[in-house]
């Protein structure tokens, strides 16, 4: 065969051509490959950079509170019980300690039937909202009080960003 005017073998032709074709199989596509793993490698960590750029900041918060003073440790005060017919104190001292922590009390109800059965506790039920932090504070501080026997629920459910949380709670008050 001839080619441009020099005279070619077949053999010579098909052999460059299986060598060519060896070449691209053995050389260029696992390169080929190798670039679709290191394409794929590369959008993983993107997408990991991403989710730690947002994590950041709650990052850095939880570290600035991490390093604020610790409140003291917990009081746990001798039980004192409450007189008969001072309900309202209770009522009127958790509203003063839950609005000092800038928690808002939605509900505070005594239990009537634990009012009327003179057992030597009643108990309450109390709905509120706020900061997680200022719940923690909140809890803290009503914990000191002495005639406060026993938290039985404690229900916190989970908010939208930015809004506060809503706490449910029930607890018994030691009475006369």
């Amino acid at each position: 065969m001839k080619i441009a005017g020099h005279d070619i073998k077949v053999f010579n032709l098909v052999f460059c051509c299986v060598g060519i074709a060896i070449l691209a199989a053995a050389g260029i596509y696992p390169s080929y490959r190798t670039l679709g793993e290191l394409d794929r490698e590369i959008a993983r960590y993107r997408a990991e950079i991403e989710s730690q750029k947002l994590l950041f900041p709650v990052f850095i918060e939880l570290l600035k509170r991490s390093r604020q003073k610790s409140p003291p440790l917990l009081s746990v005060p001798d039980p004192k019980r409450m007189p008969r017919g001072e309900t309202a104190a209770v009522a009127t001292r958790f509203r003063k300690i839950a609005t000092e922590n800038g928690i808002t009390v939605n509900s505070l109800t005594p239990d009537v039937e634990s009012l009327i059965e003179a057992a030597g506790r009643f108990k309450m039920e109390a709905e509120l909202t706020g900061a997680f932090h200022d719940i923690r504070n909140f809890l803290i501080q009503i914990g000191a009080m002495p005639y406060l026997a026993s938290l039985e629920l404690l229900r916190i459910q989970a908010a939208p960003e930015k809004e506060p949380l809503r706490v449910t709670m029930r607890f018994w008050v030691l009475q006369e």
